[in-house]
């Protein structure tokens, strides 16, 4: 869910919110891979020396904590701000995705290796098919709510929206737009900042319940209880 979830999320934010082209956000999106080239490999090292659940334990917690630090984002918050939090991730992602195998199958005999294999399988293609479509419920849904709490406070009388109407018309006007089509287009630059408020909004909330989620499954994994050491040792030639 976490990981579907940043991978749908970001692009539809940047291409909505910023108009980034399909490469600008490959430009992006790339950041949240290359990290782990590096420390992947160091992954099954640590886990010779370290409890599994304290490494997925670690993986869940940098994973939340780049979920939280895109839960501030404001209009000027784009795709070079965004590689901070994509770094973290990228560093937290392999620390969850080698030992998770070995959590999963830790206490099972080696009989029922295949099926449980086929379990985890589906179980990560349903959270990540169900990860997408609730941040995407999420994100339409309260960008309806943030939208509507943006109307109740700007009211048609509202000094500071009557001042941004009279000025951008001026600045149409300058530009070649008669009177009209000048305060036409000014009422509709102001719908389109209030929606996009209210998409950032939105996003915000949903990288914080996300954030929220993860920081759950950072103490469901450290409540696994821990394997016996034939079954630890066992588990890594069992799941190679």
């Amino acid at each position: 869910m976490a990981l579907f979830g940043a991978i749908y999320l970001i692009p539809l934010y940047l291409s909505q919110i910023h108009d980034y082209t399909p490469l600008e956000i490959g430009e992006v999106i790339m950041w949240m891979g290359f990290p782990q080239l590096l420390v992947l490999p160091l992954v099954p090292k640590l886990m010779q020396r370290y409890d599994p659940r304290y490494l997925a334990g670690f993986g869940f917690a940098l994973f939340s904590i780049s979920y939280y630090m895109n839960s501030h984002m404001t209009a000027d918050y784009a795709g070079d701000q965004m590689i901070a939090s994509q770094i973290v991730r990228a560093l937290g992602q392999p620390f969850i995705l080698v030992p998770i195998g070995i959590l999963a199958t830790m206490h099972l005999t080696a009989h029922e290796n295949a099926s449980a294999s086929t379990v985890l399988n589906v179980m990560r293609n349903l959270g990540g098919a169900f990860g997408i479509a609730l941040v995407a419920t999420l994100s339409d849904n309260l960008a309806r709510v943030h939208l509507a709490h943006i109307k109740e406070t700007l009211p048609a009388v509202s000094a500071p929206a009557y001042q941004y109407i009279n000025d951008t018309t001026l600045l149409l006007q300058s530009a070649g737009s008669d009177a009209v089509s000048a305060n036409t287009q000014a009422y509709a630059l102001l719908t389109q900042n209030m929606n996009q408020q209210a998409y950032i909004q939105a996003y915000n909330d949903v990288f914080f319940i996300m954030a929220c989620f993860l920081s759950i499954a950072v103490v469901a994994v450290l409540s696994i209880r821990k394997p016996a050491a034939s079954n630890t040792a066992d588990a890594p030639n069992e799941m190679h």
